[in-house]
């Protein structure tokens, strides 16, 4: 294995060596890897580390990627640039993305997971562009075209105009063929990638997984499970809602409809489902949102134009758009632990980062938290009526965030 070489050429005509970058990985491999090597000598007292992964990392089921897989770029930053006078950042920065499988959506793995092979590589439908500027610049004129042709990259990052990726995943050289999927009828069957595997980006970076998406659905390296499966849980106990909250849930989506393009809009740009941000508006200030007003802090539901008093507090802005976009660039950690993205459609994930937004106070003391099952039979009294301060018998009369994300999704 010392010996492969592996190399490609990027955009600027730079012929690039990853044979040290491939070493690096099937190291990281073995160390994974440590007790399957051990037990594999227990046969073959003589098998060495790079033996192993050349005749039987290939079959290492648990290495291999699915749909969910947490990626990252090794040109992927956070920090902001300027570029010919224009500055370039993301609103929510991340460095990491998740990849989508499609291009064999027949193989399944874990139960409900796809496995991932070298041919899911295509920008946006496989690995959407890192929300994060690449820390090289433009090579040439027709990338200059495109970044300076989309305007979203000055809050989004430059990524989304930059990235142009190989047409194949590389894996690590081994003497036993890869898992290989395809379609039922399908002639060609095409190899599966692992942790080990690596994409190279033609604009410089290497993309290479971060977790492999077997473990969760939400593919998340720093989730708490026990936070998500408990709300998981409260979610199958949910099986009625109080007829009460009939009328407000139709006001709510009418108002939601009335103003959807400019939710989709600002969502877009926080890399969170419109849907949950109507919600939180609804629930920091549930007056504004029913009105079709856009004049209070998203942060707290204060008015705007004013210091906030509330936590967050001393913050002043004069702008929803721009009160709210700061709000959720607060939480970018939260949207990336949860593997979070414009089209997430997991109502767990997005009642954990609600619960999140609220604060996890409810959690903790193991109390209902009506933020989120208010209307619900699962919630019958129980509220924070001041910071720190609970009280068993207050009621939360506003509907809970699940009866609103129901009704909209």
């Amino acid at each position: 294995m010392d010996g492969y070489k592996l190399y490609h050429t990027d955009d600027s005509g730079r012929k690039v060596d990853l044979s040290d970058k491939q070493k690096e990985l099937a190291d990281q491999a073995k160390d994974r890897s440590a007790e399957k090597i051990a037990k594999a000598r227990e046969d073959d007292p003589g098998m060495t580390d790079d033996e192993y992964m050349l005749e039987e990392y290939a079959d290492d089921h648990d290495e291999y990627l699915v749909d969910g897989a947490r990626l990252k770029c090794s040109h992927a930053i956070r920090e902001i640039k300027v570029i010919q006078g224009k500055i370039y950042r993301s609103v929510a920065p991340d460095t990491t993305t998740v990849l989508k499988v499609t291009e064999n959506p027949k193989a399944k793995c874990c139960g409900y997971l796809y496995h991932a092979t070298v041919k899911d590589r295509k920008v946006k439908d496989n690995i959407p562009p890192f929300r994060c500027n690449c820390d090289r610049e433009p090579h040439n004129e027709k990338e200059w075209a495109k970044l300076e042709a989309d305007e979203t990259c000055l809050y989004e990052g430059t990524c989304k105009a930059l990235i142009d990726l190989e047409d194949e995943w590389d894996n690590l050289p081994t003497m036993t063929p890869y898992l290989s999927f395809g379609n039922d009828g399908d002639e060609e069957s095409i190899s599966g990638i692992t942790m080990s595997s690596m994409l190279f980006c033609k604009h410089g970076g290497l993309i290479t997984p971060v977790t492999s998406g077997q473990t969760t659905k939400l593919c998340a390296s720093n989730l708490n499970l026990a936070w998500y499966n408990y709300n998981e849980t409260m979610l199958s106990k949910i099986n009625a809602i109080d007829p009460k909250y009939n009328d407000l849930i139709k006001q709510f989506k009418e108002a939601y409809e009335k103003n959807k393009s400019r939710y989709m809009r600002l969502a877009k740009q926080m890399g969170i489902p419109p849907e949950m941000l109507a919600v939180i508006h609804y629930r920091e200030n549930s007056s504004d949102y029913l009105q079709g007003g856009f004049n209070v802090y998203l942060h707290n539901g204060q008015t705007l134009g004013q210091i906030t008093t509330k936590a967050p507090k001393n913050k002043l802005y004069y702008d929803f758009d721009t009160a709210a976009l700061n709000a959720i660039a607060e939480k970018a950690q939260t949207i990336s632990d949860l593997g979070m993205t414009y089209d997430t459609r997991d109502i767990t994930a997005m009642l954990c980062f609600l619960e999140t937004y609220n604060g996890l106070g409810y959690y903790y003391k193991n109390r209902v938290n009506p933020y989120l099952y208010s209307g619900t039979n699962v919630y019958i009294s129980g509220k924070y009526v001041a910071d720190g301060v609970y009280d068993p018998n207050a009621v939360d009369e506003q509907a809970g965030a699940y009866i609103l994300l129901d009704a909209l999704l």
